[in-house]
């Protein structure tokens, strides 16, 4: 564990020491025989040389780069735990401090760099300067490791899903480069290759390249059951959308089968009420009602309107998605008052949502002129 003594000694500010490890991880990875120029030898040396340069550096500027490391951890719970307006103070933090004080180029701005990136698209949907700060950390660790980093792999992966909202072909194009990346410099992280396979296969999905997408789907399952042991938020995610993809194909019986499997990776990965769990119930709700099979599709359309209204404080568009889909199996059966107040809610709140116009608030309208037609 001599990389986790390198962090606690630099958290310390305690350069000597953790200048000790670095050499030490470094021989190691030159005894192992791996080339100079292969990213864990050049990731080594490369820390080893920024210690070497932090340890030089005046004391209030050592104990500035030493809360800058410290933090790492708390922008990693603050990520988890959906703080992300806190995790960005704390990167923003971090980034001003190894930019400035450092004179060279380093790995840690970079993760910094796209660390913030990716806060930044999640709290803020801010794709241009989540774009910014992605290509630059691409370009430090480029200039650092010619022949390639494993990060160029988790920054490609999110530059192709930022760019899916405007450019399919460039996503698919950068997704590619990413799998490609991931398979050459990690070829043994599964979880990896599952979470890169599953945003490419979106892509293609979207493009309408359906046979690719299950192709893909199938083999990066095939490989990761075959290696990963026990249950896995990424291959859980490869599993829901190699059943989109199918069920797009109008495969319902097969679709169905893996939306069921998703979701009992979910249910053992996260207890308790979940967005991504009541998303999943949606859609075999959606199959069960395609199938007509309304009274289990009902069940599942209250189970998820009770759940998103349990996790959501005040108007909701996905309390309001499911309002609509109870309402419209309501219909269905000829329940046409329950399904009149289940489609006025739903307007109220998406009214309230969209001042102006919105695909959702005509879907509403629609359905509620199609109840009060029926009610003649």
């Amino acid at each position: 564990n001599y990389e986790n003594k390198i962090s606690q000694f630099r958290n310390k500010g305690k350069y000597g020491k953790a200048m000790r490890y670095a050499e030490l991880v470094l021989q190691v990875r030159r005894s192992a025989g791996q080339p100079d120029d292969w990213w864990e030898v050049a990731h080594a040396r490369l820390k080893a040389q920024t210690i070497k340069t932090i340890a030089g550096l005046p004391v209030a500027d050592r104990e500035a780069l030493a809360a800058a490391d410290r933090a790492d951890d708390e922008v990693a719970r603050a990520f988890v735990e959906q703080r992300y307006s806190d995790a960005e103070h704390l990167l923003r933090d971090q980034i001003a401090a190894r930019d400035c004080l450092l004179v060279e180029e380093n790995v840690d701005l970079a993760r910094s760099m796209w660390i913030l990136a990716r806060v930044l698209s999640r709290s803020r949907n801010d794709a241009c300067e989540s774009e910014r700060l992605y290509c630059g950390s691409l370009m430090i660790l480029r200039r650092l490791f010619p022949n390639g980093h494993p990060d160029e792999a988790d920054i490609l992966t999110n530059l192709g899903i930022l760019q899916e909202r405007c450019d399919l072909a460039v996503a698919e194009q950068l997704l590619r480069h990413a799998l490609a990346a991931d398979l050459r410099l990690v070829p043994s992280h599964y979880t990896r290759f599952a979470r890169v396979a599953n945003a490419l296969a979106v892509i293609l999905d979207k493009r309408g390249s359906l046979d690719l997408a299950e192709r893909l789907c199938r083999e990066a399952l095939s490989t990761c059951r075959s290696h990963l042991k026990g249950d896995d938020d990424d291959v859980a995610q490869l599993v829901n959308t190699l059943g989109h993809v199918l069920q797009l194909g109008g495969n319902l019986n097969e679709a169905e089968s893996l939306y069921r499997e998703s979701l009992g990776y979910f249910c053992r990965l996260h207890s308790g009420d979940h967005a991504g769990k009541a998303r999943l119930l949606n859609i075999l709700a959606n199959i069960l009602q395609a199938r007509g099979q309304s009274p289990a599709a009902e069940a599942l359309y209250r189970e998820v309107l009770a759940m998103r209204r349990r996790l959501s404080s005040g108007d909701n568009i996905e309390v309001a998605g499911s309002l609509h889909n109870l309402a419209t199996i309501l219909y269905d059966r000829g329940d046409l008052i329950a399904a009149e107040e289940n489609h006025k809610e739903a307007l109220e709140m998406q009214q309230r949502l969209f001042p102006g116009d919105h695909p959702d608030l005509a879907r509403s309208f629609d359905g509620l002129a199609k109840v009060l037609e029926a009610h003649g």
